[in-house]
């Protein structure tokens, strides 16, 4: 029988769920040309604060833009904006499908790759993304 949490737990879930499909049907809609002009723009600080100040990538820099290239499956480019950027785009797709496959069919044994744990793998990729982007700064 399931408990008040439970359903609690599920609701979030499915809000969670809504909430990244929407990022992800953003990403595949929106067209990578927007970005070509505004490159040159952002690679001078843009909207990033971090950057503005200190004239170095965050860790997310350029994650929106390799999250629209991946949604149109130009992997190079993904890469090229931030590496992670790939990376987290195809985890949020598996977790997509396996968290809306859990919620459909109740299949308990997808709830521990739903929950936390992959919570610190993904920081490891966006900081070891960091690092490549930092050596990319640096070096050109």
């Amino acid at each position: 029988m399931k408990t008040g949490s439970d359903n609690k737990k599920r609701q979030l879930l499915v809000i969670w769920l809504t909430l990244l499909s929407i990022i992800l049907a953003v990403s595949m809609v929106l067209s990578p040309e927007l970005f070509v002009e505004r490159y040159t723009a952002a690679s001078a600080g843009g909207v990033c604060l971090f950057k503005r100040m200190t004239s170095v990538p965050c860790p997310l820099c350029g994650m929106t833009r390799a999250f629209v290239y991946a949604g149109h499956l130009k992997i190079v480019e993904s890469f090229f904006h931030n590496p992670a950027g790939l990376v987290l785009f195809l985890y949020m797709v598996i977790y997509i499908a396996a968290g809306w496959f859990y919620i459909i069919f109740r299949k308990e044994r997808l709830l521990s790759f739903l929950e936390y744990q992959m919570l610190i793998p993904m920081t490891l990729v966006i900081a070891g993304s960091w690092v490549v982007l930092l050596h990319l700064y640096h070096g050109s």
